[in-house]
C-alpha cells in the first residue's frame, strides 16, 4: 500500500492512486477512456480520514492536512467531490472540515473551483451549489449534501 492520499477504484478493488484530488480526477478520467473501467464502477476514495491521528493543538500534521484539503477543495466540481474530500467515516455527518480555526476556509476555495452561493447565514452555515449542479450545505464544520437551511 502506498502512503498517497487518494485511492483509484474499478469495482472496490484499489488500480491506482494519487497525492492530490486533481490528479486522482485525472486518473479516474484516464481509467474510463481507456477503458478499464465506467463511470459508475470507477471511484475516488479519500485514505487520511483519522483526523485524531494528527497532533492537535496547532500540530503541523494536522494543519498540513488542512491545507491540502483546502487545496484539493479548489478543484470540486460537485458535491461528491467534497464528500470524497471531506470523507469523515465515523463523524455525524457525511463529511467535516476541521480546519474552522485556520486561515483558510472551504467557501474561499470553492469559490475559485466556480461554486455559487445558494444562501449565506454567517460564517459557520451556509449553502453553496456545484459547477454541476449538485449542492452542499455547511453547518459548523459538517457537511452535507444538497441544500438544507
Amino acid at each position: 500500500m502506498t502512503d498517497s492520499r487518494y485511492a483509484i477504484k474499478v469495482d472496490g478493488e484499489e488500480i491506482d492512486h494519487a497525492d492530490s484530488f486533481a490528479e486522482a480526477r485525472k486518473n479516474r478520467d484516464t481509467i474510463i477512456y481507456g477503458g478499464i473501467g465506467t463511470e459508475d464502477n470507477t471511484t475516488i476514495v479519500r485514505r487520511s480520514t483519522d483526523y485524531m491521528g494528527y497532533e492537535l493543538g496547532g500540530g503541523k500534521a494536522f494543519w498540513h492536512e488542512i491545507e491540502l484539503q483546502l487545496e484539493d477543495l479548489g478543484h470540486a466540481k460537485s458535491a461528491k467531490d467534497v464528500l470524497t474530500i471531506l470523507a469523515a467515516p465515523g463523524h455525524n455527518s457525511p463529511a467535516f472540515f476541521a480546519g474552522s480555526g485556520g486561515d483558510g476556509s472551504p467557501i474561499w476555495h470553492l469559490d475559485e473551483a466556480g461554486w455559487s452561493t445558494i444562501w449565506w447565514r454567517a460564517d459557520y452555515h451556509w449553502a453553496l451549489r456545484a459547477p454541476d449542479g449538485s449542492a452542499i450545505t455547511y453547518v459548523e464544520g459538517d457537511i452535507f449534501e444538497g441544500d438544507r437551511p
